[in-house]
């Protein structure tokens, strides 16, 4: 009976964790793969550095925003479960998870022929973490709100 709990146990924390791991592997991998266009980058701490000549980039942005979007949502729901944090503390981590993966995507594509690192990158990043994990928290504020008034005309 105890092994089948502990069976359970280990299904339940990998459907908890698989969501948030293989999503970051997918950034991994599409973050590692040569670009044909654009110079190697020089240095690998390049992306400290703002570019002279920066150009917004529309692509670019939806990606970066939607990518770390979904990762920091994913690394609240994962915190939420294992972790009896309260809400702003959960945001915090999950947005420190999102920023901190960012940031070594943008080392990892320091290494990668034809592609570089950036800090405009990293600041879509922390922008798409932080966009989502707002969104996340006024989603829940206004399920307590609606909660509280039903429950308000029901007394």
């Amino acid at each position: 009976m105890a092994s089948t709990a502990r069976q359970l146990s280990y299904v339940a924390l990998l459907l908890h964790w698989a969501p948030m791991v293989v999503w970051g592997a997918l950034i991994y991998s599409s973050s590692g793969s040569s670009a044909n266009t654009g110079p190697a980058t020089q240095h690998m701490f390049m992306f400290l550095l703002v570019p002279d000549s920066y150009s917004f980039d529309l692509a670019e942005f939806r990606f970066h925003t939607g990518a770390f979007a979904v990762l920091a949502v994913l690394a609240y729901r994962v915190l939420a479960v294992h972790l009896r944090w309260r809400q702003r503390w959960l945001v915090a981590t999950a947005a420190a998870v999102a920023a901190g993966y960012g940031a070594l995507d943008e080392l990892h594509q320091a290494f990668v022929p034809g592609r570089t690192a950036s800090s405009i990158d990293l600041g879509y990043d922390f922008l798409g973490a932080a966009l989502a994990l707002t969104a996340l928290v006024a989603t829940f504020a206004l399920i307590r709100h609606v909660g509280d008034r039903r429950a308000s005309r029901l007394a």
